[in-house]
């Protein structure tokens, strides 16, 4: 029991290594918080291994499920949201304007 347990803190420590390497060896860009978020991920999964008692697949995981996203579309909703929102608030402001004059 101990020396599974021994494996386990030394299977943590070098990819805490390694990973802790690897970000001080790439340069700052825009992909440094993918590969931070992606060592993580190793990091986490090496830590859980344990407690979920069985390997790990990464290659039964659909990962296009995760990432296939269109920005323009996301960023096309947002704007469609936010103009909807700013149309009913200018016809609502006009309505109280309108009930106002009347009184």
């Amino acid at each position: 029991m101990f020396s599974q347990i021994s494996i386990w803190a030394k299977g943590i420590i070098i990819v805490t290594l390694v990973g802790t390497i690897l970000q001080m060896v790439l340069p700052d860009c825009n992909n440094k918080k993918y590969i931070k978020i992606i060592i993580g991920v190793f990091i986490l999964i090496t830590i859980i291994k344990p407690v979920i008692g069985k390997s790990i697949n990464l290659n039964s995981i659909n990962f296009e499920d995760y990432t296939n996203y269109n920005n323009t579309s996301v960023k096309d909703t947002s704007e469609e949201n936010v103009m909807e929102i700013f149309r009913k608030k200018v016809i609502t402001t006009i309505g109280e304007k309108i009930n106002n004059m009347r009184l």
